[in-house]
């Protein structure tokens, strides 16, 4: 019977402690680890719609055999393929893409414009470089000459 009693017991205080600190010790080394994933990740993420959204200004303005142009809202982190419409008036094509919070642009960037034949009517080539915010990591999305988007 004493043996019956002895297996019921459970944890003593000292065992969960111990437990708890080896729990902790781990979340602290894993934490920058894991914050630094996110942020790679969030930068990447950036990189990749700013380059799906400059194909796209790019096919627009092929497809629609007029100029089309990638709007970029600096301040705000804010994307949109746009194109002249009838008279005139700019129209959106698609949705607007947006930066994740905690990454911005480096620098003010102006619009980049494809002409009708889908080559860029900025002085090329144009780069268009993202970055976190607390790191200052960076990665860039570059148009050639001839129109080809390049993420570095």
């Amino acid at each position: 019977m004493p043996r019956q009693a002895h297996a019921a017991r459970g944890f003593s205080l000292v065992e969960l402690l111990v437990v708890i600190g080896v729990a902790a010790v781990l979340l602290a080394i894993a934490l920058p680890n894991v914050s630094g994933v996110m942020e790679a990740n969030k930068l990447q993420t950036s990189v990749s719609m700013l380059a799906s959204k400059l194909a796209e200004a790019r096919i627009n303005a092929l497809k629609r055999n007029r100029a089309a142009w990638l709007r970029v809202d600096s301040g705000s982190g804010r994307v949109q393929v746009q194109t002249s419409g009838a008279g005139g008036a700019t129209l959106d094509i698609g949705a607007p893409g947006l930066l994740p919070s905690g990454v911005g642009f480096v620098s003010p960037v102006a619009d980049i414009r494809f002409d009708s034949v889908g080559r860029p009517t900025n002085p090329p080539p144009r780069r268009l470089t993202v970055e976190i915010v607390r790191t200052h990591a960076s990665r860039s999305v570059t148009v050639s000459p001839a129109g080809a988007v390049t993420r570095e």
